[in-house]
């Protein structure tokens, strides 16, 4: 690691439920300074001095410098025994009387590290440092500029010099990779990381950098550097909500420090392995399990006593609070107390946090007092400017209010208190923004329930709204501002980021090459990210979601919008949670009703599911089952008449298949002609109004783009990445798709209009092009191989045909945000689409969604690898409705009946969904040159030619061929990533 300190390296909050920090190394003894992770500089651990050198604390390192001068390992000694403010004086002195001779610039690196408390000369030190290591030969030189760069950032940050940190990371990987030198590059590869996750909260990458510093500190690098990864890779892991991987991750972390006898990272890493199993219980409340977790933390608090780490009492106590309220309430006080006892000593952000547990306390005896001190916590955090104790009050004062006000009142203030929270928020940057954010995510659903169960009904739906629209809303509004007001800096990057992919597509990379490859193209996106976020933080007015007055002003007589929320009715304390809910409106309506809530929701959605998978049978009655326990109280409610209905999912309900809950076969077919799922109700009245329903394609009729069976051009590789290529590997060997050529001439022959690319043609500069230079795009349809990458869902790609040396192939999440598809239909005929990475707040991030922030009005895609063969299938008859001008939910319903009729498995009538206006028309197919009678005569002529060419295939014996990697088995053909 670098020199700073662990104890205050950073203060954090889990990511799944935001509620307690996940902590790094913390050690109050050795709070002296931030210094001590450059101790992770060292590959051995300084022994303690013998009883004989108590007199001379430095003896034994004046040793090791006479016998070494161009060696770290005395100088370092000299910091380490400078345990008092009048040792490090002479410490300090010793130093500097070795400056002059030593042949490399290590004293006054230590230096730098004694005055660690004093920015503006540790700056100084260590920037004469980096200046002598970069003038110097010795093959450790390079090592310990990246030591001094990692300690300026850690300076530079802490100093509100967010720009120059930045500059500082760049310069510390520049080095790390021109040196070769293997540690320095493990600890350029953390400070990259570190930075990532704290100035810009940019997992995915900071995840990359992690990786590679494991690959290489694994498992005999420096112990210290060792730490520092599994420490990073839990948090990060925290963070994207992959709970085993964090737990993983720490369990490897406590294995170290007993081996290494780290004895004081033991608290540290028993505490979040309790915060881990704690956020766990409070997803699916376990009161057994909830006993054991109490057991397990009083255990984890007595080590932290016999460490002397009061900051981890501090957590230990306010956790047993929790854990044991409204179980033992005498236990749980005197938790609380103790707490806040502890941190009266401790940053202010630890005070507001045992406050926030002191209150919840209060809040069902003494429910005023409780709010009484809740409202000063929060008015001394705002005196004293320190956010995240604010953030503790405001959800103080969000949990205690509705218990010590009336309805009225207690609304008011809870939403005062979150209006407090998103403003705290929004002033912060990079990890602690993001972690803010995910707060107020909670408290608002927290508040929604309460609203609900006090009968303040619009309240409620418009902060549910808020809510689930905030994120998406703000792509919407500035998607397209970047490419338009930074045209020449964004096209920089995002050419140099496809330069880097297609050199990673080359299957003649050594291991060395590729690994350097994938820093550079980590950093790439990095900065496209960066620029990208300033642009629109810059540029967008603040996101608004819609009020209730206006989506239902936006919904036509005969449409219904449901909006679910998901949540607990009670949580694991007993206290009153969410719960579960279903809004409905229609132009002239509103209410809401309850539905099971997430846990009995869980296990329900997964069976139904499971139903689709290949080799399974749909069941009616299981869909019957289901559909009377989630829809059919809402739909009692719905005024006759209603035949269109708009679905805003939440939570474990994005992973049903909700529209096959309505079929005829289980009994659920009612007057519903048309159903479409839509990411939020705010994001479908901006997509009503690029055109009114049944009125055609929005502002007439346009072009048809249909694009598919891409290739690699003649003469070009057929890579094979290597494994560690990931997507790229996956991208690199993707097969022909003899079948899509087919579904593309088939759709535009019964469309009757359209431009094929197909081949070599398929690329992305041809689509590009046939985008911005025809007229508006009616309908896309794309028929390829999609990649779906959860960890990295700007990743996510259509792989299109390689193309020109400045292509890749990969039409990802970007790019696609940035073509021209307002108000047109997107039809993406490739596995998976639909599906992704799924995070509170933000819905699914698939591919389908990044076509929305396109402009497109509607998509049809997939929520899971399909047969190449039935793809089409269903797709010929979608067009064959939507061609006769029918609304395409219309249509994709008659080619799922008849994909039944036909006796096509589950997976396959099941696989594709509408999302957004389900109400958009094709331009009908007109056939200008033919009367009546010449056109039934074409037509039996065509029906006759296929006849005659499936007799002859199949005496032939011609396969389905195969839409993604696979057997290629005949028939077994699938789209898969």
């Amino acid at each position: 690691m670098s020199s700073q300190r662990p104890a205050a390296r950073r203060r954090r909050t889990c990511a799944a439920r935001q509620r307690r920090p996940v902590l790094g190394v913390l050690s109050p003894l050795v709070l002296i300074a931030l210094v001590l992770v450059a101790l992770a500089a060292l590959t051995v651990l300084v022994p303690a001095p013998a009883v004989g050198q108590e007199a001379d604390p430095f003896a034994d390192c004046r040793q090791q410098i006479a016998s070494d001068p161009a060696a770290y390992s005395g100088y370092r000694c000299l910091w380490m025994r400078a345990t008092e403010p009048h040792l490090v004086e002479l410490a300090d002195a010793e130093l500097q009387r070795h400056e002059p001779g030593a042949p490399e610039a290590w004293p006054t690196l230590v230096r730098g590290h004694l005055a660690f408390g004093d920015p503006p000369r540790a700056l100084a030190l260590y920037a004469e440092a980096s200046e002598r290591f970069a003038a110097s030969a010795h093959p450790e030189a390079d090592l310990g500029r990246v030591i001094a760069l990692t300690n300026r950032r850690l300076l530079l940050r802490a100093a509100g010099r967010g720009d120059e940190a930045r500059r500082v990371v760049e310069e510390a990987r520049t080095v790390a990779e021109r040196s070769g030198h293997a540690e320095a590059r493990i600890r350029a590869s953390l400070i990259e990381a570190q930075h990532q996750l704290d100035d810009v909260s940019a997992l995915a990458p900071a995840l990359r950098a992690v990786l590679r510093a494991e690959q290489a500190a694994f498992p005999d690098g420096p112990v210290l550097l060792r730490r520092w990864v599994l420490d990073l890779l839990a948090t990060i892991s925290f963070r994207l909500e992959r709970t085993e991987d964090a737990r993983d991750a720490y369990q490897r972390w406590r294995l170290l420090a007993q081996n290494e006898e780290l004895l004081h990272d033991l608290p540290t890493i028993e505490y979040n392995l309790v915060n881990l199993e704690l956020t766990e219980l409070e997803q699916r409340p376990d009161q057994q399990a909830r006993v054991d977790l109490i057991e397990r933390a009083e255990r984890g608090l007595a080590q932290a006593l016999e460490q002397q780490d009061l900051r981890i009492a501090v957590y230990f106590h306010r956790t047993l609070a929790e854990l044991w309220r409204n179980l033992d309430q005498q236990r749980a006080a005197a938790h609380a107390d103790a707490c806040v006892e502890l941190a009266e000593r401790q940053p202010q952000e630890l005070s507001a946090q045992c406050r926030w547990t002191r209150a919840l306390l209060l809040r069902r005896e003494a429910p005023h007092e409780a709010l009484e001190l809740a409202e000063n916590t929060l008015r001394v955090a705002q005196r004293e400017a320190d956010p995240t104790a604010e953030m503790w009050a405001a959800r103080a004062v969000v949990h205690v209010v509705f218990d010590a006000l009336d309805e009225a009142p207690a609304a008011s203030g809870a939403l005062e208190a979150l209006s407090i929270l998103e403003s705290v928020q929004r002033q912060q940057q990079g990890l602690l923004r993001a972690e803010m954010a995910g707060v107020w995510l909670e408290e608002a659903l927290y508040v929604v329930g309460r609203l609900v169960d006090d009968g303040q009904l619009q309240a409620a739906f418009d902060l549910a709204e808020q809510r689930r629209a905030q994120v998406l809303v703000e792509q919407l509004e500035a998607s397209g501002r970047s490419r338009a007001q930074l045209s020449p800096a964004l096209e920089d990057l995002e050419a140099r980021i496809v330069g880097v992919q297609r050199r990673l597509l080359d299957p003649s990379l050594d291991a060395a090459s590729r690994q350097r490859l994938h820093a550079d193209l980590a950093q790439l996106e990095l900065e496209e990210a960066e620029l990208r976020s300033a642009l629109e933080s810059a540029a967008a007015p603040d996101a608004r979601a819609s009020s209730l007055a206006e989506i239902q002003a936006s919904l036509a007589p005969g449409e219904a919008l449901l909006s679910f929320v998901v949540g607990l009715r009670r949580d694991l304390y007993g206290d009153p949670s969410s719960g579960s809910w279903v809004f409905y409106l229609t132009r002239d309506s509103f209410g809401v009703e309850p539905i099971p809530e997430r846990t009995e929701l869980e296990p329900a959605v997964r069976l139904y599911r499971g139903m689709f998978r290949r080799g399974a049978t749909w069941s009616p009655a299981i869909a019957a089952a289901l559909r009377r326990r989630l829809l059919d109280p809402v739909l009692s409610r719905l005024p006759s008449g209603v035949d269109t209905l708009l679905v805003a999912a939440d939570g474990v309900l994005h992973g049903l298949p909700i529209d096959t809950l309505l079929l005829p076969e289980a009994d659920g077919g009612g007057p519903f002609r048309r159903l479409a799922l839509v990411p939020s109700a705010t994001i479908w009245s901006r997509l009503r109004q690029q055109g009114e329903p049944d009125t055609g394609a929005g502002p007439g009729a346009g072009s048809v783009l249909l694009v598919g069976s891409p290739e690699q051009a003649d003469g070009a590789s057929s890579p094979q990445a290597g494994a560690d290529a990931g997507l790229f590997a996956l991208a690199a060997n993707v097969p022909r798709l003899p079948w899509a050529r087919r579904e593309l001439r088939e759709s535009r022959s019964t469309l009757g209009r359209g431009a094929v690319l197909s081949g070599v043609e398929a690329s992305e500069a041809r689509l590009s092009r046939a985008l911005l230079d025809g007229e508006r795009v009616e309908l896309l349809h794309l028929a390829a191989h999609a990649i779906v990458d959860e960890r990295e869902p700007a990743r996510s790609s259509v792989v299109l045909a390689a193309g020109s040396e400045d292509e890749d192939g990969l039409l990802q999440s970007r790019e696609i945000a940035a073509l021209p598809l307002a108000g047109s239909l997107v039809v993406l005929s490739a596995c998976d689409t639909a599906a992704g990475r799924q995070l509170r707040g933000e819905g699914v991030l698939s591919l389908a969604r990044s076509f929305f922030r396109a402009g497109s009005r509607t998509v049809l895609a997939t929520r899971w690898p399909l047969r190449d063969d039935h793809a089409r299938e269903l797709i010929a008859a979608f067009y064959r409705s939507a061609a006769r001008g029918e609304p395409v939910a219309e249509a994709l319903a008659e080619a799922q009946r008849e994909a039944r009729q036909r006796g096509l498995p589950s997976e396959a009538w099941g696989g594709f969904v509408l999302l957004g206006d389900p109400t958009l028309r094709l331009a009908p197919r007109t056939e200008p040159g033919l009367p009546g009678p010449v056109a039934l005569m074409v037509a039996l002529g065509g029906l006759a030619a296929v006849a005659v060419l499936v007799g002859v295939g199949r005496r032939r014996g011609w396969g389905l061929g195969v839409r993604g990697w696979g057997s290629g088995d005949e028939g077994k053909g699938k789209r898969e990533k």
